[in-house]
């Protein structure tokens, strides 16, 4: 019952901070080459003007630890993990995804791409004890250590810069209360993704189709 309310407590901290995601307009949501994203492709989510490459699975240094953590890579190049996205409540036809909470997103890892040993493909926010933030990964709270894991939805949300994005996480418990996704560098071979403080500020994303070969230019290093 104490580690309840430990975990209850702690989430009332993070969201009455005002840790809110930047809102913006609403528009359909693109690729780096102004293609529509689609759910149920595939994508690559690189930095759209900061340092590094795609996302990876990670096990943290813990040989026999199951890799669900995701990192951003150091290297520009690297493309690493791709997602995939589903529009909840949209169950027939492709859908569209736009900017804004009124679009959540399920997120998952594509198939094939998930560890064996992880219990789900799914995106989840989770609670690291390690570092005290909420950082991103899969699966469940078995797959880390029973920390707490969090219900949300994800979506984009979009500054004044064509085809860049914030993912942002809501939480179920508090929908209204929406963060943007910041990078936290504790030396583990790649920058966690957390929820954005005052330490870490959001971070701009594209998504890069898979089945698309050239990189995108306007990534930098």
């Amino acid at each position: 019952m104490k580690a309840a309310l430990v975990v209850f407590g702690f989430l009332s901290i993070i969201f009455s901070l005002g840790l809110s995601a930047p809102r913006f307009r609403v528009d359909q949501v693109r690729d780096s080459l102004g293609n529509a994203v689609f759910p149920g492709m595939s994508y690559y989510i690189v930095p759209y003007d900061q340092p590094g490459g795609g996302i990876k699975l990670d096990n943290l240094g813990q040989a026999y630890e199951c890799p669900v953590t995701f990192l951003q890579d150091y290297t520009r190049k690297f493309r690493g993990v791709a997602l995939q996205f589903k529009v909840h409540g949209i169950t027939i036809g492709p859908g569209l995804i736009f900017t804004g909470s009124g679009s959540p997103l399920l997120v998952k890892v594509t198939q094939g791409q998930k560890p064996f040993c992880a219990s789900s493909d799914e995106v989840v926010m989770y609670l690291s004890k390690k570092i005290n933030k909420i950082c991103l990964g899969i699966g469940g709270p078995e797959d880390h250590y029973y920390s707490p894991t969090f219900n949300g939805r994800f979506h984009f949300e979009q500054p004044d810069i064509p085809y860049a994005y914030y993912l942002v996480f809501c939480h179920s418990d508090a929908p209204e209360n929406c963060t943007a996704l910041g990078r936290f560098d504790n030396h583990e071979g790649g920058s966690r993704l957390v929820f954005a403080d005052n330490d870490t500020k959001p971070i701009k994303f594209l998504l890069v189709n898979t089945l698309d070969k050239p990189p995108p230019t306007n990534v930098k290093n």
